[in-house]
């Protein structure tokens, strides 16, 4: 099998070293180090380090994502680092990356999804319909704004940035009444005890991907791709297979008003229900469209063109066109 490693190095005979690139926030070393330890309990010859690193999307916190690009200012200095062949892997939150990789990499899923919901901090454990009118909630997800002005239009939606600790102190220090999170960080730092409230996903879909995680390599790394594809969970990757095969088709990027979820019907991964959902920024027009089958990409085609038909892509239009 050809190996085309930079970083990564043969340490002793019969023994390999793979470098981790990260950012520095505590999620991102807490997914990275999970991943590290996967391969190194799965293959005993395999040895890793870590390098942290700044991204542009981390040094730019005073601007909402959406109107600096996006959240791929958090991957792109690490897509560099992996094709200048300075680190061998980068893991990432999947539905922060794109759903076609840069050119020269591959994206792997790895392990087995989290809790896919969003969730609620607020002040005082208020659940979403006992905030009160006027309340401020953070969010700095076009999805979540629209999902919740669309059950509360009288909430005051602002955008927040930082990481999963730095946004909860934000509501602690009455910075904010609430602000949503996705329910798999909060639990993957064991920051529980937070949670006011866990949204139905019936009024909270959640992002492409979300809950899971993925890991970039380079595409002419064989060897390396197949230590990561051992990692990978089936029932997730068909799953975030759908979600993100639907958001591809829409057009939008992981900014976008779009949720999405897959789940196997009564754990028989072969047999899928999607759901997807448009909503206006305001929430004002949502458009939703459920469908079951057997293969990811035919029924995220089917999703993808119910969505369109009843208006979904006059919402996505008119928002990238703001």
């Amino acid at each position: 099998m050809d190996d085309a490693r930079g970083a990564s190095s043969e340490i002793d005979e019969g023994r390999y070293r793979v470098v981790f690139g990260s950012r520095k926030s505590k999620l991102a070393q807490w997914q990275t180090q999970a991943v590290g330890h996967a391969l190194t309990q799965k293959f005993a010859e395999l040895d890793f380090s870590v390098v942290t690193m700044s991204t542009q999307g981390d040094q730019q916190i005073d601007q909402p994502l959406p109107e600096i690009g996006g959240k791929g200012l958090f991957t792109a200095e690490l897509d560099r680092a992996l094709l200048a062949k300075e680190i061998d892997v980068a893991v990432h939150s999947l539905k922060d990356l794109p759903t076609e990789p840069t050119p020269g990499l591959a994206i792997f899923p790895v392990l087995k999804r989290e809790d896919p919901r969003d969730v609620l901090i607020s002040r005082d454990h208020l659940s979403v319909s006992d905030l009160p009118s006027g309340a401020k909630v953070g969010t700095s997800s076009y999805r979540r704004q629209a999902q919740l002005l669309a059950q509360r239009p009288d909430l005051v939606v602002l955008p927040v940035r930082g990481n999963v600790p730095t946004r909860i102190s934000k509501v602690k220090e009455g910075l904010f009444d609430a602000v949503i999170l996705a329910a798999a960080g909060v639990n993957r730092l064991g920051q529980q005890a937070a949670i006011s409230e866990f949204f139905a996903v019936e009024m909270m879909l959640p992002a492409p991907g979300q809950a899971a995680v993925a890991a970039t390599c380079r595409a002419d790394d064989l060897k390396l791709c197949s230590l990561l594809t051992s990692l990978a969970d089936r029932e997730t990757v068909i799953c975030v297979t759908a979600e993100r095969e639907l958001l591809k088709l829409l057009g939008g990027g992981c900014s976008a008003p779009v949720g999405s979820l897959a789940q196997s019907a009564a754990g028989d991964s072969e047999n899928l229900k999607l759901v997807g959902k448009v909503v206006s920024l305001d929430g004002c027009h949502e458009v939703t469209c459920q469908r079951n089958g057997t293969d990811p990409h035919c029924l995220a085609a089917d999703v993808a063109k119910g969505l369109l038909a009843d208006g979904g892509g006059t919402i996505l239009q008119s928002i990238q066109h703001r």
